[in-house]
């Protein structure tokens, strides 16, 4: 019983110094991405709503900043191991930004940049087994939270989630990022057009 109470109260302080480090402005994303995820697997459903609450701000920074960097190794590195696991744990975090956030994200909080992010995710020259089955997930839980907030634009998106299937809204939808030079979020030219971050590998059976 001693050593149990012991283990637990070295787990609590443990886990106060991760949440510590994730508000560290001074430590870099990675390690503050990397303390979130400790905080979230090693609390109570109740403990991480409230911190996401409270910090909601310091932890959407860190999670975009964290899926930039892994979208960056993954066109400068290639799909490898390492580059697998960075990203499912990128998409882990933005996972729970629409688990515990639902209300934000029912007023548009950070709707552009999460439009941008689930876009490049969703980009039809994306592998089907490797990324868009999860993206189409992650989509849904935040059209879930939007609700009547969606705009045409996610409407769009929803209606073309299954390959094969047109949309409703002329020159919008999935189908549409295949083929447009200018970023549909910026409105910027080629240099920050969506693009796909996962090419299908060879042999892929299903693609969009």
């Amino acid at each position: 019983m001693f050593r149990s109470n012991k283990n637990s109260q070295k787990r609590n302080e443990d886990v106060k110094k991760s949440a510590g480090k994730v508000l560290d402005t001074k430590k870099d994303t990675a390690t503050r991405a990397k303390h979130l995820r400790v905080f979230i697997d090693n609390s109570e459903t109740s403990d991480i709503q409230k911190f996401f609450d409270n910090y909601y701000s310091h932890i959407y920074t860190i999670v975009n900043e964290q899926f930039a960097h892994t979208e960056q190794n993954l066109r400068l590195k290639g799909v490898h191991k390492a580059q697998k696991e960075e990203l499912e744990a990128a998409l882990y975090l933005v996972e729970k930004i629409f688990i515990y956030l639902p209300e934000s994200l029912s007023q548009k909080w950070q709707y552009h940049s999460i439009l941008r992010l689930l876009s490049k995710l969703l980009h039809p020259g994306n592998s089907w087994k490797l990324l868009k089955r999860e993206a189409m997930r992650l989509f849904i839980l935040w059209y879930s939270s939007l609700g009547e907030q969606a705009d045409e634009e996610i409407h769009a998106i929803y209606a073309t989630l299954v390959p094969g299937f047109t949309s409703p809204y002329p020159n919008m939808g999935l189908t549409a990022l295949a083929t447009q030079s200018i970023d549909p979020v910026s409105g910027e030219g080629a240099s920050s057009a969506i693009l796909p971050i996962i090419p299908p590998p060879a042999g892929e059976r299903f693609k969009s």
